[in-house]
């Protein structure tokens, strides 16, 4: 068995040496657990992923220089902050996600959120590919959880280009039934109006045509 003690003297009434107090514990999950801690440390300077690591009342404790980074502030300025003061919208989903991990664990799988940041040069709306995780501490009986790690990618680019991409397929579609539509109708009228029907779907609620 490995301990760690702490001893002192102990003096009698007359103030002469009358013995020594020594208090000891055993601690291989001490040592696990620091161990663990640097090496978290050292794998969070270098990780790829935004890691933040926030308390029971959501603030941050632990930030790395990638989530500084997508936060818009310093990893120190950002420590105690409440996520309320760094994400504009999208603050309630986020809460909420780490709420339900602090009550019920870690989702399966992990989820994207959309948020709005509030920088120095504005407001930026952002799309985060989140995974958390219930922190407790090894050295208590009881799986009390002590805080939530968030870890986070920005798919921001990867999201737009699909959304633009869908809006595409689904312009070319109804420029398609338009075309079909149009080439069916006898009138002139209506088959212009069949036609911007289709091709103006999802993109004006209104058109003005001139007839001359």
């Amino acid at each position: 068995m490995l301990v760690r003690t702490q001893s002192a003297g102990v003096r009698g009434a007359d103030g002469k040496p009358a013995g020594v107090y020594c208090a000891f514990s055993e601690v291989h999950a001490q040592i696990d657990l620091e161990r663990a801690i640097a090496l978290s440390e050292a794998l969070l300077e270098d990780a790829s992923w935004g890691v933040v690591l926030v308390d029971v009342d959501l603030r941050p404790t632990v930030v790395n220089a990638h989530a500084a980074r997508a936060l818009g502030g310093s990893r120190t300025a950002l420590l105690g902050r409440p996520l309320g003061e760094l994400v504009v919208q999208g603050v309630e989903e986020l809460e909420a996600a780490l709420h339900h991990v602090l009550a019920d664990g870690a989702p399966s799988a992990p989820a994207e959120l959309w948020v709005t940041l509030r920088t120095a040069e504005g407001e930026r709306r952002r799309c985060w590919r989140s995974g958390f995780l219930r922190l407790a501490s090894p050295l208590t009986e009881e799986p009390v959880p002590l805080g939530v790690g968030w870890l986070f990618q920005d798919v921001t680019a990867a999201r737009l280009a699909e959304q633009e991409a869908d809006r595409l397929r689904f312009r070319t579609s109804q420029l398609h039934r338009a075309a079909r539509t149009a080439s069916e109708c006898e009138d002139p009228m209506e088959a212009a109006t069949s036609l911007l029907d289709f091709a103006l779907a999802g993109f004006a609620d209104h058109v003005l045509v001139d007839l001359v």
